[in-house]
């Protein structure tokens, strides 16, 4: 992980402004540098704990200039650098981490404000006089470790500088050479972080699971531009003419108490397409409709949804009041009721909507229809 804006912002919380912001925490989330970013968001910090990261090298901290406290135990810090420009900083901890040069340290001299200093943990406690070349070369800190320094450890310091620098000299190769923890390395620190990160992700996922993806969409037209006649739903209907036959008449039995809202038609001169709970019928027409007269209503009584789709070229044709031959519908179909009431939007690409009024419809009223048309095809 790096740090970014949006991890500021939520570990900050929503009601801070992250210019203002003076302390901040940062620990345990696996992060695996310092990024520019939070000196450019965030350049008022007196307080900043990363503690417990996989963070290699301390960089672009220049911009906090008004820094106090910095914690940065538990990383795989090798060299102690780039500190320069925090002015204001007083206290560092870098308990636990991989430093071994013990000199890097003198990169601290400019650090006027420097009291205290924590290095337990790292390779370079094991050197002889350690604590004594931290007095003489950082003589502003007031406490190593969490010891107090004494004024007679300030004098030895001063007078044995020249044998610590040649013991340093002659040690400091082993010491990069033996691990203070056997097994404990950057790398194995990186491995451990990864899987605790991945435990957490799975953890997370099963908290909060991802919204089901929505289905995919139909495929409505073939590759030659034809319509795809398809009923996903597998909904009961009926298709014919009203008894003057000026009007085709799509009846669909959805449930009575489905929601009207998740009900979509959508009328083409050639084709009409009702999408219901994200599942599709659509059907090829025997003849042109006009979309812009249509009207679309839904029973209150049956939930039975009744499209009344006029035709663009009308020939009256005699109707036997007792036939209902001719009449498409698919093999399940069990019958139809009289529709009236409730009314559904009708959409087309074309006109503008228009308003519904009430109507019925029954089978009995239904004409033939040319027995060219197309069978009607099943799309999962």
């Amino acid at each position: 992980m790096r740090i970014t804006g949006e991890l500021l912002r939520r570990q900050a919380g929503d009601n801070e402004e992250l210019s203002n912001l003076q302390e901040i925490a940062l620990h345990q989330l696996h992060i695996e540098g310092i990024d520019g970013v939070l000196g450019q968001m965030c350049p008022r910090l007196r307080v900043l704990l990363l503690q417990d990261n996989v963070i290699p090298k301390l960089e672009n901290l220049h911009r906090l200039k008004e820094l106090n406290y910095l914690n940065l135990a538990l990383n795989n810090i090798t060299l102690v650098e780039n500190l320069e420009g925090c002015e204001s900083l007083r206290k560092l901890d870098l308990t636990a981490n991989f430093i071994a040069d013990i000199k890097c340290l003198s990169s601290l001299k400019g650090n006027h404000n420097l009291r205290q200093l924590f290095l337990i943990g790292n390779p370079c406690t094991q050197l002889p006089y350690y604590r004594n070349f931290i007095i003489s070369c950082l003589p502003q800190l007031v406490e190593i470790d969490g010891i107090e320094i004494t004024p007679s450890e300030r004098i030895l310091a001063s007078q044995s500088t020249a044998s610590i620098d040649s013991i340093l000299c002659s040690t400091e190769s082993s010491c990069n050479a033996e691990p203070l923890r056997s097994g404990d390395t950057p790398e194995s620190r990186k491995t451990l972080h990864l899987h605790l990160e991945q435990i957490q992700n799975e953890v997370e996922l099963k908290r909060n699971p991802p919204p089901h993806p929505s289905e995919p969409p139909a495929i409505t037209f073939r590759p030659d531009g034809s319509i795809v006649q398809m009923n996903q739903g597998r909904w009961q209907f009926t298709l014919g003419s009203n008894p003057a036959g000026n009007c085709l008449l799509l009846d669909v039995a959805f449930e009575k108490y489905m929601d009207t809202s998740l009900i979509s038609v959508d009328c083409q001169p050639k084709y009409v397409r009702i999408t219901a709970k994200k599942k599709v019928l659509q059907l090829n027409l025997p003849e042109e409709i006009s979309p812009g007269k249509g009207k679309a209503e839904r029973s209150q009584t049956t939930g039975h949804l009744l499209l009344t789709l006029p035709k663009v070229h009308f020939t009256p044709v005699p109707t036997p009041a007792s036939s209902t031959q001719g009449v498409l519908h698919n093999p399940t179909a069990r019958g139809t009721s009289t529709t009236t009431g409730l009314a559904v939007s009708l959409s087309h690409s074309r006109t503008p909507q228009h308003p519904t009024t009430a109507a019925a419809i029954t089978t009995k009223s239904l004409v033939p229809i040319p027995p060219d048309l197309p069978p009607l095809e099943d799309c999962e």
